[in-house]
């Protein structure tokens, strides 16, 4: 039981970590076309 729990609390944080990471993805790239229209 306590395996399986482990397994689980890792894929869930692999899940919440992927989502930060694109979301830190999604920021820059906002942030590069933000710079690209005010600087074109």
């Amino acid at each position: 039981m306590c395996n399986v729990a482990a397994v689980f609390y890792n894929v869930w944080a692999d899940t919440i970590n992927l989502k930060l990471a694109n979301y830190e993805k999604f920021n820059l790239a906002k942030r590069y076309l933000n710079f690209i229209l005010a600087n074109g």
